[in-house]
Formats: structure tokens, C-alpha cells, sequence
């Protein structure tokens, strides 16, 4: 799975090759995507380029890049997607690879439901098959745990978003 994010990492424009999921730990690149994702939404300056290994402001800026995400999905998505509330920030910033996964399939579910969305398909589509297969497993992760989620707020007469399933009527 790292291999096939990796991959899509790499067919944004970003400064440079990322070959190692810990490349990604201090959110600059992630938020670098994101703007290319949602420019409105994803504010360039919002985060410090420049951390070196400081861990406090590689945390900082993985808590800007989750807060944004979040405020993304509530506002944009109209998805209530408490996934986010389960990462911990410190723990991307630090390399883990699990928890920095978890921040891309976010990053990955923003790309396929964002305005722009058969741009940033098509790009899946253009790697090879076992990339594919491991990237359309994640989306539809992320969605089914949003899904859930306004289901449940609904029942508890949350509401939730309106019940938007299939991310709204403008293909």
C-alpha cells in the first residue's frame, strides 16, 4: 500500500520525488497537494516550509493540515468525517506510517470528491494496476466512515449533512 501512495504522491507537482512515507511527516507537502486540491480552502502560507527536524513544528503543521482537512469536509463536503479527530499529530510529525496513511486516505478522499475530481481520478488511473487497486480501496473507506457517521448523527437527530451520499448533483 505505501508503494501505491507513494506512487500518487508523486503525480502531483510537487518540489521533489517522495520516496519515503516519513517525507511526508511535517505536512508541507500534504498541504502543498491539497492547494493543488482546493486552492480556496487550502491557503498556501498556512503551514511552515521550513521545520528541519524540529518535531514541535512538524506537530503544528500537521495540526493546521488536520484542522483544515476537517473544516474541508464539514464545509465543502458537507461530511461530518471524525476520522480525522483520530489521528494523532505528534505521531505523523514523528514518521509513523500508519498514522501518516491515514492522513492520506483523507488527502485521497478530498481529491475524488473535490470539484476537480476526474483530474485527480484520472491520475489514479494512470499508474499501474496494482496502484490502482490499492487506491480505490481507500476512498470508498473514508466515505463509508463518513456515511456511518451521518447515519449516526441523523438517528441521534444530528442530521449529519443532509444525507449526501454521493457527493452532491454537479458531475
Amino acid at each position: 500500500m505505501e508503494n501505491s501512495l507513494l506512487k500518487w504522491i508523486n503525480t502531483f507537482d510537487v518540489a521533489s520525488e517522495i520516496g519515503s512515507l516519513v517525507q511526508l511527516g511535517d505536512g508541507v507537502v500534504l498541504y502543498r497537494i491539497l492547494h493543488q486540491i482546493a486552492p480556496d480552502s487550502f491557503e498556501i502560507g498556512s503551514v511552515i516550509e521550513d521545520v528541519s527536524d524540529n518535531l514541535i513544528l512538524k506537530t503544528k503543521n500537521v495540526k493546521k493540515l488536520l484542522k483544515a482537512i476537517e473544516t474541508y469536509y464539514q464545509t465543502v463536503l458537507i461530511r461530518d468525517c471524525r476520522e480525522v479527530s483520530n489521528i494523532d499529530a505528534a505521531s505523523v510529525a514523528s514518521g509513523n506510517s500508519e498514522s501518516i496513511t491515514s492522513v492520506l486516505q483523507l488527502v485521497l478522499g478530498c481529491a475524488v470528491q473535490c470539484d476537480g475530481k476526474e483530474k485527480y481520478i484520472q491520475k489514479m488511473l494512470s499508474l499501474d494496476v496494482d496502484a490502482k487497486t490499492d487506491l480505490m480501496v481507500l476512498p470508498r473507506r473514508i466515505l463509508e466512515a463518513c456515511k456511518a457517521e451521518q447515519q449516526s448523527a441523523a438517528a441521534a437527530g444530528g442530521g449529519g449533512g443532509g444525507g449526501v451520499e454521493g457527493g452532491g448533483g454537479s458531475d
